[in-house]
């Protein structure tokens, strides 16, 4: 009873981020702080339809650790509420050229790996004095990093499976990170979101080193960087301690431009939201602070949500001993999710509402060609004489959902939104019912990274982008992405290196390490041997293992051999994204 009426952070952050959770007036107080405090993006999407990711790296020196201590504090990092009341704006449609407002043309986020606390602190001993100081195993995760945690951890899966030597499967994985920028160290990301046409008229620029000179330019005047200097990132390993740059050069960066969707690389309106397989993204999100009607505002409103939750919870009680499996419950993605999902107590912050989230970048190269050839040798193994599977059919196998969202699985007649003007793919649906994978199967990439198992402790939050180089300014073929119909060819050929700018936030790093390992890249699950992820599976071996239905709906397991990754990792890393406080008080230079 005690913690139902607490403000205390710790007990706050197991609610769900529901508002009528929030409607007492000191927690009312609480959330407001904690939206002072929080960084933008990480319960909130960016709307802003272009993304500058800039990966730094410092210079030691104590001059130099002092102009990038006072250059960050003063950044004009965007909160949460920052975000709200310029949604709120929008939604208004006032017109307002204040200061505040031309602050809301941009936002801005600062995130830190384990090296940049390092960098600032001294040594590893600090820092793990005030980041380890729990014993977290999550930080242990954050302080070996992406590359180095997933070597070991992959090799565990590969060691088992495929009986292969420890070096061989190093090399393996090592080699998979292609892009020679990301194997230099990086101490902190600054991402700027904004509606700037000038960042799509840079990313058509194939002059490299004119391209880069063009960023510079903007993250200079994004981050209002007056006194120093960054150099372009070289593509080359390097231990920049050696090195002697000039007095005025702060470091390194390199960056990475971010697209809302593949349409606007294309700048074609006509399909919005989708990546370049064809299929819409960002569907299935935990949900935080859903927008409410006015009546579940008001007191009557409560009154109801309290009654409902009341029978929701003495039907589970009543069925608890009966088969669950056959009890039909909307997936909590549907319902305000907990707060913990994403956010942890921010300890070194200097606000007593301050809260940090772990947050995973990285970049995944699609090739279209690679996908349509396991769509077209996957149409043949389940194609019959009397009748051919279509190639929606089979690509709807693989991801889960068809190419417009709708999911294999249909929800029930009340979660389609009959009467809704939104007619939104539905996300009330789960496997309860779909034991043999008839429905979607086993391994469909969906499936794979979200068993829907009520397990909402081990769910992210992505903020995920597209990228790609349209040098030529030509749109695709009538703007259709992934069309079915040049599936022998890619409607996009002219973009360049195309693929997703992944990003995700969790409270803790292991549920996108469980997701990686139990589930993407895993053979096995609950002792079954169901298939890796066609997207991410092994290249050059058969894959006998999954189950789909074939035109005349019995379930086969076909023949299928991956010739070419259609998804392959390029680069990325693990970052912290802290409270704004401890960016403002906190961070410091020894």
């Amino acid at each position: 009873m005690r913690k139902k009426w607490s403000t205390n952070i710790t007990d706050i952050l197991e609610f769900k981020a529901d508002d009528r959770k929030f409607f007492n007036k000191k927690r009312q107080k609480a959330k407001d702080k904690i939206f002072e405090d929080l960084q933008v993006n990480i319960l909130k999407s960016m709307k802003r339809k272009y993304s500058l990711y800039c990966f730094l790296t410092f210079y030691d020196g104590d001059e130099r650790k002092k102009k990038i201590v006072d250059w960050l504090r003063n950044l004009e990092i965007t909160s949460l509420k920052d975000q709200q009341e310029n949604i709120n704006k929008k939604n208004s449609k006032r017109e307002d050229n204040s200061e505040k407002e031309k602050k809301c043309e941009i936002e801005l986020g600062l995130y830190f790996t384990y090296q940049g606390y390092v960098y600032f602190y001294g040594s590893e001993e600090k820092v793990d004095e005030e980041l380890l100081v729990n014993r977290d195993d999550d930080m242990h995760a954050f302080k070996q990093g992406l590359v180095e945690r997933n070597k070991s951890s992959f090799f565990e899966v590969k060691k088992k499976l495929n009986n292969e030597e420890e070096n061989d499967c190093k090399e393996e994985l090592g080699n998979d990170f292609r892009d020679p920028q990301y194997k230099n160290p990086v101490h902190a990301m600054i991402l700027i979101n904004c509606n700037d046409q000038k960042l799509f008229e840079h990313n058509r620029i194939e002059d490299e080193n004119e391209k880069n000179k063009r960023l510079l330019e903007m993250f200079r005047e994004c981050t209002n960087l007056k006194n120093g200097l960054f150099s372009i990132t070289k593509k080359s390993k390097q231990k920049l301690k050696g090195a002697t740059p000039k007095e005025e050069e702060l470091g390194e960066v390199f960056f990475e431009i971010g697209f809302r969707d593949a349409a606007d690389v294309n700048n074609d309106s006509s399909e919005k939201g989708k990546e370049w397989f064809g299929f819409v993204d960002a569907i299935s999100n935990p949900r935080f602070f859903p927008k409410l009607s006015r009546i579940s505002r008001s007191w009557l409103g409560r009154i109801y949500f309290n009654i409902l939750n009341a029978i929701q919870k003495l039907i589970v009680f009543v069925f608890s001993a009966r088969r669950q499996d056959r009890i039909y419950r909307p997936h909590k993605t549907e319902r305000a999710s907990n707060l913990n999902t994403v956010l942890r107590n921010d300890i070194l912050s200097t606000k007593g509402y301050g809260c940090s989230s772990f947050a995973v970048f990285l970049k995944l190269e699609q090739d279209v060609k690679a996908f349509h050839d396991i769509v077209n040798d996957l149409q043949k193994g389940l194609s019959v004489k009397e009748k051919e599977i279509s190639k929606k059919e089979v690509k709807a196998f693989i991801i889960g959902r068809y190419q417009d969202g709708t999911p294999l699985i249909k929800p029930p007649w009340w979660a389609l939104g009959l009467f809704s003007k939104n007619k939104k793919p539905s996300n009330q649906f789960n496997y309860y019912k779909d034991l043999d994978g008839r429905g979607c199967p086993f391994n469909a990439h969906i499936r794979k990274a979200n068993t829907r198992d009520r397990n909402e402790e081990r769910r992210i939050v992505r903020r995920g982008r597209v990228y790609g180089y349209n040098f030529e300014n030509k749109s695709s073929n009538k703007g259709y992405i992934g069309a079915e119909k040049t599936d022998s060819v890619d409607p996009n050929s002219h973009i360049k290196n195309k693929g997703l700018l992944f990003m995700s936030f969790q409270s803790r790093l292991q549920n996108f390490e469980y997701i990686i390992q139990n589930g993407l890249y895993a053979y096995n699950h609950d002792n079954r041997n169901i298939g890796q992820d066609l997207l991410f599976a092994d290249q050059d071996q058969y894959h006998v293992t999954a189950r789909y239905k074939n035109a005349k709906g019995k379930m086969v397991t076909p023949y299928l051999i991956i010739k070419k990754k259609p998804v392959k990792f390029k680069g990325g890393y693990y970052f912290l994204a802290p409270s704004i406080s401890f960016i403002k008080d906190r961070l410091k230079y020894i």
